[in-house]
């Protein structure tokens, strides 16, 4: 991490470091972003599955979700934050360092109008994988994603933690359910 944090925050308990951001605020965006990609292809090698959110309250969701169905899950939070890691930049990691048969899951992350970067990413992803979301995708779109993913869910009925509860997890519990309704 970068010089600039303070020894007495590194060394503080767990419980002084919740008061305070976390150490990316530290540090400069390129150097934290850096950081986090060589976190990223570090974990994702040892992982069970592959998921990326987006950064709002149902992406967050989505990754309580995944975090409850798989024992070591490795989730990246894209299109914002402090990491700012972009998708097409989080499928260009997953398909360099995922194993091929780890599961990605892609939820909560409408493209705006442009699928044509997505499909490019999601084309170079060997790994079986789904997305699910609840935004209004153009009919054109969806089905250019069909064509390169194993499964996609689109339902704006529901929140996106909503469909990926419903789509992976055979018996969840009801504490999971209340949750993510």
């Amino acid at each position: 991490m970068s010089s600039t944090v303070p020894e007495e925050y590194t060394n503080a308990p767990v419980e002084v470091q919740g008061l305070f951001p976390g150490l990316w605020w530290n540090t400069d965006r390129y150097e934290a972003r850096k950081e986090r990609v060589a976190e990223l292809e570090q974990q994702i090698p040892e992982s069970d599955a592959v998921g990326i959110v987006d950064t709002d309250a149902d992406g967050l969701a989505c990754e309580v979700v995944l975090r409850s169905k798989y024992d070591n899950p490795t989730v990246i939070q894209a299109n914002g934050g402090s990491y700012a890691i972009s998708l097409t930049h989080a499928l260009d990691i997953v398909s360099e360092n995922t194993p091929e048969d780890v599961p990605v899951i892609l939820a909560d992350l409408s493209p705006d109008t442009t699928f044509s970067g997505l499909k490019a990413g999601l084309a170079k992803v060997s790994n079986p994988t789904y997305v699910y979301d609840h935004h209004d995708w153009e009919w054109s779109a969806k089905t250019s994603i069909e064509c390169v993913v194993d499964e996609i869910v689109i339902d704006d009925d529901k929140c996106a933690a909503q469909i990926v509860l419903d789509e992976i997890h055979q018996n969840n519990n009801e504490k999971l359910r209340e949750f993510v309704n």
